[in-house]
């Protein structure tokens, strides 16, 4: 299966927000229809503004929060 999910923005305010739902499959083999929040735990999030990356980690209750001099996702 894919690994990488890409949204191309065209613009976001500042301290604005984005989400969005995926339909997953289970990793861990116990469950079939249920993704469970530790299973998106450790996932890297980046965000690409013009040459900079800014860089996160998915910790508990699969939300990150991106933070940047520009916006904050």
């Amino acid at each position: 299966g894919d690994q990488r999910i890409t949204l191309n923005l065209t613009s976001l305010p500042i301290k604005q927000s984005i989400a969005f739902t995926i339909d997953v499959d289970d990793t861990a083999g116990t469950r079939e229809i249920t993704v469970a929040d530790g299973e998106m735990s450790g996932t890297t999030v980046s965000l690409h503004v013009a040459d900079k990356t800014y860089t996160a980690v998915i910790e508990t209750g699969a939300q990150v929060t991106l933070e940047s001099p520009d916006c904050a996702l």
